[in-house]
Order: C-alpha cells, then sequence, then structure tokens
C-alpha cells in the first residue's frame, strides 16, 4: 500500500492494462524527475536544447551532430535527436530514425514512430521508407507501437494508395483467423 503523498508506481501496459495514456506517464515522470533534480540532468537538458537547435539549421555538421546524438546514452538526449531529425527532413537522417523504433526506451520508441508517421505525411517523394516501416510496425512486440502505427497510416489512408492499407487489411485477418483458430482449439 503507498503511503500518502507518495508518487504513484505506474506499470507498463500489458494485456489486461490498458496503454492509452501511458506515454503522457513516461513523459510526465521524466518531466518531474527533471524538476526534482535538475543538477542531475543539466547537462543532458543543455545537450537537448543545443540538439533541438541544430535541427533548424541543414547543414552537414548539424547533421552529423543529431545522428550522433541518436546513439546517446540518454533518453532526453535520443529525444531530441528523433525531433530534430525530423524537422531537417533530410533522407540521410530516415535510416537512423527507423533504427530508433526499435529502442529500449519506451518514449524513445514512440516518438520514432511518430516521426515516421510525420515524415510520410510531409516528405511524399521520400515516404516510402517511413510507410513501409509502419507497416513493419503493424507486427511489432509493443502493442503501443503497434497502436500508433495503426493510427498513422489511418491518418495517411485518403491521400495513399490502397496498397498500404491491402497490406493491414491482410494482417489484420491473418492474425484474426490465427487467434480463432487458437481459441477453438482449446
Amino acid at each position: 500500500m503507498e503511503s500518502p503523498g507518495a508518487t504513484p508506481t505506474f506499470a507498463r501496459p500489458g494485456p489486461n492494462r490498458p496503454n492509452r495514456n501511458y506515454l503522457q506517464i513516461q513523459e510526465a515522470q521524466l518531466i518531474n524527475d527533471i524538476q526534482e533534480q535538475p543538477e542531475r540532468h543539466i547537462t543532458d537538458l543543455v545537450n537537448a536544447a543545443c540538439i533541438t537547435a541544430l535541427g533548424q539549421l541543414d547543414d552537414r555538421e548539424s547533421m552529423q551532430a543529431i545522428l550522433e546524438a541518436m546513439d546517446s546514452g540518454h533518453k532526453l538526449i535520443r529525444l531530441a535527436a528523433l525531433s530534430a531529425a525530423g524537422n531537417l527532413g533530410n533522407v540521410s537522417t530516415l535510416p537512423d530514425i527507423i533504427r530508433c523504433v526499435d529502442d529500449p526506451e519506451d518514449l524513445v520508441r514512440a516518438i520514432a514512430v511518430d516521426v515516421l508517421g510525420a515524415w510520410a505525411e510531409e516528405h511524399r517523394e521520400t515516404r516510402d521508407a517511413a510507410l513501409k516501416t509502419l507497416i513493419q510496425c503493424l507486427s511489432h512486440q509493443d502493442s503501443m507501437i503497434r497502436r500508433k502505427a495503426t493510427e498513422h497510416l489511418h491518418d495517411l489512408a485518403y491521400p495513399l494508395k490502397r496498397e498500404p492499407l491491402l497490406e493491414l487489411l491482410a494482417y489484420a485477418s491473418y492474425h484474426h483467423c490465427r487467434r480463432t483458430n487458437q481459441l477453438a482449439h482449446r
């Protein structure tokens, strides 16, 4: 039992726990941690602010710094780098954004899917890789990533060709039939 005034702990969503507010909780916990111990996070905050600012520039040095920041051991810096890479819109950053879909941190994975969704919407000439990754995210082990990919594909549905939606439909039908067969054989 938690003591009065204690910060509640939140379990990661699972099959029986909704994940609707999980990202907001993760963000709130990160912000709360930064506010309670700013001295512990000051370097990360400064680095994240610099990376965010570099995302407004479109030159080789800025892009290189952003790509290096995507490999940082600090979640806050990786989040800033993802946002900055999305702002740059340079096709050479796309493989690194795609790689972040498999980041160990839930929040980084979710932001990576959001950046890919925005990329597919804004960069029509280079959207194929982003769309392919969003479609692959439909079978990701993390249900939150699957949900976010579905939302982005839904938002993109009207201007797109039918192929991605047909793939989504085939995927959903396959897994529904598979689940039905599993239940029938119990």
